[in-house]
């Protein structure tokens, strides 16, 4: 489900949760196991508890953008379109920022989806042709 290359980008900072040390990739990874298992809420509990640390210090920015991600598809799930749009358009952001053309694709493609759900075909494009653009730009 990840968007990323590789979850061994990922930082190893902490988060005590029930007692055991775990990583933001850790966290990450539990996360996405439980959205694939159709946990939605655990995974969106798990993943809100991981974006702090994601950002925490100098941050991780490709755990946040991860999560942010992650957090926008569980919104998509849930019905919370509001939420799925507040998420998408942060790691839309984040995107940007970094100027990883393959990941600005990707961000925008996840917001066409979005409005597409939210039966808005005519926001949905707008992103989707921005997805189209960037992803021409590394051969997506």
């Amino acid at each position: 489900m990840l968007r990323r290359t590789s979850l061994a980008f990922l930082l190893g900072m902490s988060l005590v949760i029930g007692g055991s040390a775990q990583s933001v990739d850790a966290l990450l990874d539990k996360a996405d196991s439980l959205y694939n298992a159709q946990q939605y809420d655990a995974a969106r509990t798990i993943a809100l508890q991981a974006l702090p640390l994601a950002t925490a210090g100098e941050g991780n920015s490709e755990a946040e953008g991860d999560l942010l991600n992650l957090l926008s598809i569980i919104g998509v799930r849930q019905g919370n379109f509001e939420e799925a749009v507040k998420y998408a358009k942060q790691c839309n952001d984040l995107d940007l920022k970094s100027g990883d053309a393959d990941l600005i694709s990707s961000s925008y493609n996840t917001l066409a989806g979005i409005y597409m759900s939210m039966r808005q075909p005519q926001e949905a494009e707008k992103y989707i042709l921005k997805a189209i653009s960037y992803g021409e730009k590394v051969d997506n």
